[in-house]
Formats: structure tokens, sequence, C-alpha cells
């Protein structure tokens, strides 16, 4: 469920002092419904227009409500115009919610994460997506090694900066091995992989309270295959951000 913040004063006042000027005009509440589909739709899709913007609300809303004038003109049953009115205001509430980050979920309210919480089983938030997008978020390994390779340093360097940026955010290392050698050799190394991530991290200033590390050895391969290519893509730690 989405997290309720605070709604904006300025534009909510903004967008309401030009409904009552079309009302004046003689056009019903209906004016807030073109406003509150895009409303809607932009919630859906996290927020193209950022209405935490004071005013990015009150624009959006006054250029719609225009829209929603002619619209109105055209109905003329009561009852619908103020289930419509109904509709929209709550609309345009959604609007100013945006969905919970790890902090909220899983943290413990001092910027690390809550001991009780089960890692291995994870809602993903905004920033899982976001993250995974604008950082290289998997560090690769050599056969049977945990060292970290010059190309996997630089990995972790850019997610250690995205996440100086975004100091909410909590991550969890998921580390990996291919299918070959036993399950307990796999788990080992896979946790091995994931602390040598980890201790990078650190080391570039992440807090340790914001990071926890699983292995899953070879029992969740990324790629599926017995060839040296799904073998190499599986030796790796991944990143994943709450």
């Amino acid at each position: 469920m989405p997290l309720m913040e605070p709604i904006p004063t300025i534009p909510i006042l903004t967008v309401f002092l030009a409904f009552e000027q079309i009302q004046a005009q003689g056009v019903n509440l209906i004016a807030f419904l073109p406003m509150s589909i895009v409303a809607l739709i932009i919630h859906v899709k996290n927020h193209l227009v950022d209405f935490k913007n004071t005013w990015g609300l009150a624009v959006v809303g006054c250029i719609f409500s225009l829209g929603g004038a002619l619209l109105a003109n055209k109905l003329s049953n009561v009852v619908l115009k103020k289930l419509f009115a109904i509709f929209c205001t709550v609309s345009l509430l959604s609007a100013c919610a945006s969905q919970k980050d790890g902090a909220d979920l899983y943290g413990n309210g001092n910027g690390g994460w809550n001991d009780d919480v089960n890692i291995s089983d994870l809602q993903g938030t905004e920033n899982t997506e976001k993250f995974r997008s604008e950082t290289p978020a998997v560090v690769y390994f050599k056969l049977d090694s945990s060292d970290l390779t010059v190309e996997g340093r630089e990995n972790l360097a850019a997610q250690a900066k995205w996440l100086a940026e975004n100091p909410r955010v909590l991550v969890v290392l998921e580390g990996r091995c291919d299918e070959r050698g036993t399950r307990e050799y796999n788990l080992a190394l896979g946790e091995r992989r994931a602390m040598a991530a980890r201790n990078y991290l650190m080391a570039q200033g992440v807090s340790a309270d914001r990071i926890r590390i699983i292995s899953y050895g070879k029992e969740k391969p990324v790629v599926f295959g017995s060839s040296e290519d799904a073998w190499s893509q599986n030796r790796s730690s991944t990143t994943v951000a709450y």
C-alpha cells in the first residue's frame, strides 16, 4: 500500500482557487475529471511529474481544469457530476502519495536494516529498478574465486557513489556460483563473494548497517545452462536496492 505523504498546501490551494473561478462562471466540479485522470496515470508511473514540487501540481491542475470545464458543459446529470467530483478529489489526493521505500518497509529508524526482517523474502520498492537501471549492479568473479577484479571494484565504486546520493536506500548483496561443485561448497563461496562486495562498499563509505548479505550458492542461478557463458554470469554478487 502506498504511504500518504503530507499534501503540498500551496498547489492544492492554487488548484482549488482555479476551480472556484471556473464554478463562478457556471461550470460544475466535473472540471476535476481530466486532471484526476492524469494524476492517476502519473501516480501509477511513479511520478513522471514530481507532485512534491510545490508548483508542479498547481500548473498541471490549472491546465487540465480548462479541459474539464469544456467537458462539464457537455454533461447535465447532476448526480453523475457529483460522483465524478468525489472520484476526482480522491484521485488528486492519491497522486500525492508515493510508494514506501526500504527505510519505511525494512529499516530500523536509524538508517539501517531492522534485524527482524527476513531478507530472503523481500518486496521490491521504487528504488529496486532505479538502482538496477542507474548502476552496474552485478560484480563477476573468476572460477573458484572471491577476489574482486578491476571491473568489479569499478562497479562497486559506482554503486557506493549512488548509495551516497540516496542515503535512505538499503541493499542486499546476493552471492552466487555456477552449478559445479557441492551445495555446501557453493553456499560458502557465494557468501565470500557477497562479503567481498560488502567490504568494498564499506571501504567506500557505505554504512555496514545498510548492507545485508545472502548466499544462494548454485540454488538460484541468474542464467540457466551448462555452458561457460552461463557459468560466468552466475559467478557473481548482485546488489539489490530497497
